[in-house]
């Protein structure tokens, strides 16, 4: 603002100046009448700086021991001078003229000049702008691929989080299935050890109870005088909760029915039969092999 307010005081300054110079100028053009004298004045123009008129300084006057000039030479000596006062005058209005057209020139010129320098001011602050707002977008798009790269990092680093959170409780699942399966075929193998051994166990009590009913059976036999040597026969005994004998078969017996009414007479006899070792090996039929041993 203040060299704004400076370029306009200089342009008034100028202004004026010419002005001045321009009414000075119009006032010397005025024709000036001389007086009627005896004496000889010669006019000498000075010529000084083009903002001010140039003063006229007077001839020295004549001496007394001079012889004076006549009527006729004062009257021509006038005339040349007052057309050299004008063609002075001249001079001067055209030198004052042309000071004016350059200072007008130079304001002109200093005009122009402050104007391209606006311009160009302006010229560099609209870059500037126009560099400050691609800066900022600029700006703006690195940090928005920042971010989005960082939400892409965060989101890569939680997928393989996940990824080896979910692989992680994979093997566990995995260790832990291996750990059950290896219980379960453990558990299977004890129950399928202790199945054999409570079989091979009912068996080995099944055979004792069906040895201790067939020898309490031979030991109730009554043998008959046709018996003969060899006497081997299958025998199917039919009993009820508590061992009494309510059913008796001779199947298959090498022997006469002689012998064979003695072996069912010596299964009632033998009655109640004796118990099993454990009451869930208790069956209702039970098939002896009949071979006395003492025969």
């Amino acid at each position: 603002m203040q060299r704004w307010q400076a370029y306009g005081l200089s342009i008034a300054i100028h202004l004026g100046l010419a002005i001045a110079i321009l009414i000075a100028g119009f006032l010397f053009d005025r024709p000036v009448i001389a007086p009627a004298s005896s004496v000889s004045i010669e006019a000498v123009v000075m010529l000084e700086a083009p903002s001010r008129p140039s003063p006229v300084v007077p001839a020295p006057m004549p001496m007394p021991s001079e012889e004076a000039p006549s009527p006729v030479e004062a009257v021509s000596e006038d005339s040349e001078a007052e057309r050299e006062a004008l063609e002075a005058r001249k001079a001067q209005a055209e030198l004052e003229a042309q000071a004016a057209r350059e200072a007008a020139e130079r304001i002109a010129r200093e005009k122009a000049a402050q104007e391209a320098q606006a311009a160009e001011e302006k010229r560099r602050a609209q870059a500037q702008r126009i560099a400050d707002e691609k800066r900022r977008v600029e700006e703006k798009r690195i940090a928005e691929e920042k971010r989005r790269a960082e939400e892409m990092r965060v989101a890569e680093e939680k997928r393989r989080a996940e990824e080896k959170r979910l692989a992680e409780q994979k093997r566990r699942a995995e260790i832990d299935a291996q750990i059950k399966a290896a219980r379960e075929q453990e558990l299977a193998r004890q129950r399928e050890s202790e199945e054999r051994q409570q079989a091979q166990r009912r068996l080995q009590q099944s055979a004792e109870w069906a040895a201790a009913i067939q020898s309490k059976v031979e030991r109730a036999w009554i043998r008959p005088p046709t018996t003969q040597a060899g006497l081997d026969c299958l025998v199917r005994v039919t009993q009820v909760p508590g061992g009494a004998v309510v059913g008796v078969e001779v199947r298959v017996c090498n022997a006469d029915a002689v012998v064979r009414q003695s072996i069912e007479a010596a299964a009632f006899r033998a009655s109640p039969l004796p118990p099993p070792p454990d009451p869930a090996l208790f069956e209702r039929i039970v098939e002896l092999r009949f071979k006395p041993r003492d025969q």
